[in-house]
């Protein structure tokens, strides 16, 4: 997400890129808080196998991983715009003036997604959101462009992180 963000950032010639992709790397720190309480409790959950992670997360706690991801934000004291992309990284319209980088965001964790990363319950349900790519006026081609860059940078990764002599 934060790769997508900072490419869309970047490729608009925005100011304070870098902002991007800190919102990119903490929108879902709520997940981390949740992550425990969840794993032991939704896959013994038949009933649940068409719910979203957010459906669940509000059923079971009354609040998504966003929301309390937000107000984690707010008591470490986090600026203002970066607390709303955090809130409102899947609605990206309530963002009020950080649509922008919600936005941003939002497509990076939609490409995350439709790339298999990330990937719970609600499985490969994933689409770029048509209100996104109007917001950020992404042509096809840029799409195209980010789900490229992410790969690369998904294939960088393991590749440092693979040891030689562990395959």
């Amino acid at each position: 997400m934060a790769i997508c963000a900072r490419t869309i950032a970047q490729k608009r010639r925005w100011k304070n890129i870098e902002e991007f992709y800190f919102a990119g790397l903490l929108s879902d720190i709520g997940k981390l808080a949740l992550e425990k309480l969840l794993r032991s409790m939704v896959f013994s959950l038949g009933d649940w196998q068409s719910a979203s992670f957010l459906e669940i997360e509000r059923s079971y706690f009354g609040i998504d991983h966003a929301m309390l991801g937000a107000e984690m934000a707010r008591r470490w004291r986090l600026p203002e715009g970066l607390v709303a992309v955090i809130a409102h990284h899947h609605n990206p319209a309530a963002a009020g003036p950080y649509q922008a980088q919600a936005y941003a965001v939002h497509v990076g964790d939609s490409i995350m997604m439709m790339l298999g990363i990330g990937i719970g319950r609600d499985g490969l349900q994933y689409a770029l959101d048509e209100r996104a790519v109007a917001a950020l006026n992404l042509t096809e081609a840029e799409q195209e462009e980010l789900v490229s860059a992410v790969m690369d940078q998904i294939e960088l990764a393991e590749m440092l992180i693979t040891l030689p002599g562990s395959a």
